[in-house]
C-alpha cells in the first residue's frame, strides 16, 4: 500500500508543477471545467465519507460527459489522454460495496483530479 500512497503523492506534485508558469498551452473549456472540478470535489467527500456506491455513480457520470466532450471536439488533443487517464483510474479503483476501512488512496487521487482539472482551466 505505501507505493500507492507514493504514487498519490507524486501525481500530485506533478499536478502542482504542471500548473505552475501562467496560462500558456491548452486549457480546458471553461463550461466544462468548473463543474468537473465541483465533481471531483463532491467525489472526494463522498469518498471520505466512504459513500462508495455514491461516489463510483457519480465517477462513471464524470468518465461519461468527458468521453462525450472528447468526442465532440471541445477537448485539446493535447489534454484529452490526461483527463481520461485521471478519471479512468479513479473509476477503476472505486468500486461499490461495504465501506472499506483501507487507504485513503481514491479520496487522495479525486483531490489530484480536481487540481488537475483546476490547473488547465
Amino acid at each position: 500500500m505505501r507505493s500507492l500512497s507514493a504514487w498519490v503523492a507524486a501525481c500530485s506534485c506533478v499536478v502542482l508543477v504542471a500548473g505552475c508558469g501562467g496560462s500558456s498551452g491548452p486549457r480546458l473549456p471553461s463550461d466544462y471545467a468548473g463543474p468537473a472540478a465541483l465533481q471531483a470535489d463532491q467525489a472526494v467527500v463522498l469518498l471520505r465519507g466512504r459513500s462508495t456506491c455514491t461516489a463510483r455513480r457519480l465517477l462513471l457520470a464524470m468518465q461519461k460527459e468527458a468521453i462525450r466532450q472528447v468526442n465532440a471536439h471541445a477537448i485539446p488533443p493535447a489534454l484529452q489522454e490526461g483527463l481520461l487517464s485521471r478519471i479512468n483510474d479513479l473509476v477503476g479503483v472505486v468500486e461499490c460495496g461495504p465501506p472499506i476501512n483501507a487507504t485513503p488512496a481514491p479520496a487522495a487521487r479525486a483531490t489530484a483530479l480536481a487540481t488537475w482539472i483546476r490547473a488547465h482551466s
